[in-house]
């Protein structure tokens, strides 16, 4: 059944990737130009007034110019015409001549956030195919390889497996996987540490004693290491890991133990390394992202230090608020597929499908693993420190110096942070349930016959937003 699954955000996604025209997911340009840097292997951008970007091939900016991407994505009236794409298709890259693009926001984003599109472009590159033609490569080769390794990660799991995957079927998740966009890279990320942790806590349950030749801790580590470098803020998932690591280490000989925590150390302690040197290269190379007002990171930093109960209060209020009155919940989900606004959804369809994943949630089996309570009681306090992580970077980085909002906040950014929020609800109607037996085969199949609805329905939208 869990290949229905696949199956279903694949074909969707794929279908997505083809028929949203370039550039209309949120800042693609952007991230594709930083991703074709990347796939020349400069990884650091220059920074010339307050422009951060690099010199690139003229013909990826004429791409965008083209394809009419800001007028589309500003006036709804406006569509897009598929007889742009033919003469495009057949456009040289020229990789020779070249001019200066600004990229300032994914400038600062680590090589690590775009590992596929980098290789994918580098494949293009090497088959001498046009910019569109790379373009709609990097799209297809990314969500084909995010969903494909979502897939059997989740495979691994006892239970859980349902809400991961209804969450990985919203519609953001499926638009946004195939293409140039750093997220579905964040969100494979991030739920790989979750899967791996939990499915590593259920291994250590059924077992006395381990070696150190199963190679799970060590992936463990990897990952939430390259974790850090995609998004500092997902640091939250730390303490999990840092927990599965030591009842890996109880779990061995007391040498292997000290073994095992000693390189699960010094990775973590290697990847954080990493991150501090990435972070000191962006806060040079940042350049003010918003046309009006003054940022400041330095003056921001100081406000928040002589005024931290203040910030607290304007985090708590604003979340709450979010959730209420700003759509987080909505968009979270996808009621806005596309730059600009582009296609809106129907609210009662998006809170339909939060119904269905909160429902996996409640109702899917709960995990064997021991000190539940205590873990659970600690996710949930993971998922508001990252809210807080999320608010106080964009507070500091996209709001003017003591503003008495935090404005930039998105729904798609807390996408990464669901299994924290739904893992605490996971199995408390499961007693109820598993009185029925038809109602455990059930819950399934309703994600199953609902979420190709829902993305049919939100393709539709897609294709008469845009033609």
């Amino acid at each position: 059944m869990l290949r229905f699954y696949f199956l279903i955000g694949l074909l969707f996604s794929l279908l997505f990737g083809v028929t949203t025209p370039p550039f209309q997911v949120l800042d693609e340009h952007h991230h594709f130009f930083r991703a074709y840097q990347i796939s020349e292997g400069t990884f650091i951008s220059t920074k010339v007034a307050n422009q951060t970007g690099d010199q690139l091939p003229t013909s990826l900016f004429q791409l965008f110019e083209a394809v009419k991407t800001g007028e589309i994505a500003w006036n709804n009236a406006k569509k897009f015409d598929p007889e742009w794409l033919g003469p495009l298709f057949q456009k040289k890259l020229e990789p020779e001549t070249r001019m200066f693009l600004n990229f300032p926001n994914t400038a600062l984003y680590s090589p690590v956030n775009y590992l596929p599109q980098s290789l994918a472009i580098l494949l293009g590159r090497t088959l001498s195919l046009s910019p569109l033609a790379i373009l709609y490569l990097v799209r297809i080769i990314t969500c084909i390889a995010a969903l494909s390794i979502l897939f059997f990660a989740i495979r691994t799991l006892t239970t859980f497996k349902y809400t991961l995957f209804s969450i990985l079927l919203w519609p953001m998740v499926i638009f946004s996987a195939p293409s140039c966009s750093a997220d579905i890279v964040n969100i494979t990320l991030s739920f790989l540490v979750f899967i791996l942790v939990m499915s590593g806590l259920e291994k250590l349950s059924t077992q006395k004693q381990t070696n150190l030749k199963d190679s799970h801790w060590i992936l463990v580590s990897v990952i939430m290491g390259l974790l850090l470098l995609c998004k500092p803020i997902y640091i939250v998932y730390g303490p999990l890991v840092v927990y599965y690591l030591w009842q890996k280490g109880k779990s061995l000989p007391p040498r292997q133990a000290y073994l095992c925590w000693f390189i699960s150390i010094s990775l973590l302690g290697l990847f954080f390394a990493l991150f501090v040197v990435w972070s000191q290269i962006g806060f040079k190379l940042f350049s003010q992202l918003k046309p009006y007002g003054i940022i400041d990171i330095s003056q921001q930093k100081a406000y928040i230090l002589e005024n931290p109960w203040t910030f607290i209060a304007l985090v708590y209020s604003d979340f709450f608020n979010g959730i209420t009155n700003k759509d987080y919940l909505t968009t979270a989900v996808g009621i806005y597929l596309g730059w600009g606004g582009g296609a809106k959804l129907n609210q009662l369809i998006i809170f339909g499908i939060l119904g269905v994943t909160l429902l996996s949630a409640l109702c899917d089996k709960p995990f064997s693993f021991p000190h539940q309570r205590a873990l659970k009681m600690g996710s949930l306090l993971l998922f508001f420190i990252g809210v807080g992580l999320i608010s106080f970077t964009l507070y500091l980085s996209w709001n003017s110096v003591a503003s008495p909002q935090i404005e930039g906040v998105h729904g798609r950014y807390f996408i990464p942070l669901l299994p924290l929020l739904l893992w605490p609800l996971c199995g408390l109607w499961y007693p109820l349930i598993r009185r029925y037996p038809y109602a455990t085969k059930i819950l399934p199949l309703l994600t199953i016959l609902a979420a190709p609805l829902w993305l049919l329905y939100a393709w539709f939208i897609v294709y008469q937003r845009y033609y």
